[in-house]
């Protein structure tokens, strides 16, 4: 897949189309480069999903050597790339994506299962987030090969008519969907990396690995603690020039955390800035008051934080606020007020994680 990246209420998947922005920097602790116990952490990295990834796990006496681990995590992500990649012509998603109108098409379990889920969250949300924004992600140039430019309002209006999760059905128990449109799109950048976070950790599961971080372009995913103490991550601020490089330090243990922003996919004409995040009510780039959005699950799916990370940056703070109270999602919001960023949390978010 080329970038994922996470898009209208979806954002640009960067392999899915746009580029994924790190939106969580991790931070080692003092004791992980001291001391006799540094040797016990093993690490690897790699290239997926037009981004990167990186692995940290406590090795065990009995765990296979790290080669044979590394090799089976880049194998499982390239099927995940060869499944949904808008980047990849011969993709289960790019073939969905080309086909003609009024036919049945067959998938996966596994993609019907997440564009199910984005279905479901389209109608949550009121489609705020919605995966098969596609076009919209296209005309202005965060897909494939895209020139970003500001499309005309023709062009807009035009493609906001074959835009939208109510323009295709989908059958969940045959794994088949069907478009009204042959120019309907799904994009799954907004949920892509945090499934590769998912499938990643079982790898390492299978290998016996208890204690281990996972990241994908900024999604993590964390099981136990590194040594004897918890994973440390950083929630990167997303204006560094006008404040401090990261917003906040968290301790994680069994934690799967995302985070959607407006400061790493985007372009500018003039003074006005415009974000990948598309705004299905007007087919225009989201315009609201929020920088970021991380949302932390304990003992949840990495696909979920990530994709509910990107419906709430999509709509605002104060709606956004509403909708994770509504469905107890744990949620942290950096958000700009007379130029000066501001925070502010969920209450369940705060029980968690401050």
């Amino acid at each position: 897949m080329r970038p994922p990246g996470k898009h209208p209420a979806t954002e640009c998947c960067g392999r899915y189309s746009g580029y994924y922005f790190i939106a969580l920097v991790f931070i080692l602790s003092v004791a992980a480069g001291c001391g006799p116990s540094a040797r016990e952490v093993e690490s690897f990295q790699g290239s997926t999903m037009g981004t990167t990834y990186s692995i940290k796990y406590v090795q065990e006496k009995s765990l296979k050597g790290i080669n044979a681990i590394k090799k089976a995590v880049d194998t499982e992500l390239e099927k995940i790339n060869s499944m949904m990649s808008t980047w990849d012509p011969e993709s289960n998603l790019s073939l969905i994506n080309k086909a003609d109108a009024d036919q049945w098409l067959d998938m996966p379990s596994d993609l019907s299962k997440l564009i199910g889920f984005a279905f479901d969250l389209s109608r949550k949300t009121d489609g705020k987030y919605d995966v098969s924004m596609g076009p919209l992600i296209n005309l202005w140039g965060f897909g494939p090969g895209g020139a970003r430019k500001i499309p005309t309002d023709l062009q807009i209006a035009k493609t906001m008519k074959i835009s939208g999760y109510d323009k295709i059905e989908l059958n969940i128990k045959t794994n088949r969907l069907k478009k009204r449109f042959k120019e309907s799109y799904i994009d799954l950048s907004s949920i892509a990396k945090g499934y590769g976070v998912d499938k990643t950790a079982k790898i390492l599961e299978g290998f016996g690995i208890k204690n281990y971080m996972v990241e994908i372009g900024g999604e993590i995913k964390t099981s136990g603690k590194k040594q004897d103490i918890p994973w440390r991550i950083a929630i990167e601020s997303p204006r560094k020039g006008k404040n401090k490089t990261f917003n906040k330090v968290l301790n994680l243990v069994d934690c799967a955390m995302a985070t959607s922003g407006d400061y790493r996919n985007f372009f500018k004409e003039g003074k006005n800035r415009y974000s990948h995040t598309i705004d299905s009510a007007t087919g225009r780039p989201v315009q609201n008051d929020l920088a970021s959005v991380t949302v932390a699950i304990p003992n949840g799916e990495c696909f979920k934080a990530d994709a509910w990370a990107t419906a709430l940056m999509a709509s605002g703070k104060d709606r956004g606020m509403e909708l994770a109270t509504q469905f107890n999602i744990p949620a942290h919001f950096i958000y700009i007020e007379k130029d000066d960023l501001k925070e502010i949390s969920t209450k369940l978010f705060i029980k968690e994680f401050l």
